[in-house]
């Protein structure tokens, strides 16, 4: 899996997700999503209906893949930057 879905796919984000101030509501709308999508029950792969460990478990390596993107795309680049202004710490 990967975050590089279709591009009508990416514009049905709603604009609630733009008006996101601060790391806190940053973390309750990903939890709410999160949350959302567990909820749904499109697994059912419990007796119950309801989440178990293999979907809980999918959720965060998603989490971690999101992590992970983030860091290659953005955050390794601005590093980059920051050490050519600033000089190696190794």
């Amino acid at each position: 899996m990967s975050p590089y879905i279709p591009q009508d796919r990416r514009d049905d984000i709603p604009s609630l997700m733009m008006d996101i101030e601060g790391p806190g509501e940053l973390n309750y709308y990903i939890t709410a999503i999160c949350l959302d999508y567990l909820d749904r029950g499109i697994w059912n792969t419990t007796d119950d209906g309801k989440p178990g460990y293999r979907e809980y478990n999918e959720v965060m390596g998603v989490l971690t893949c999101v992590q992970h993107e983030l860091y290659r795309k953005r955050i390794a680049k601005y590093e980059d930057i920051k050490c050519e202004k600033n000089g190696e710490v190794f």
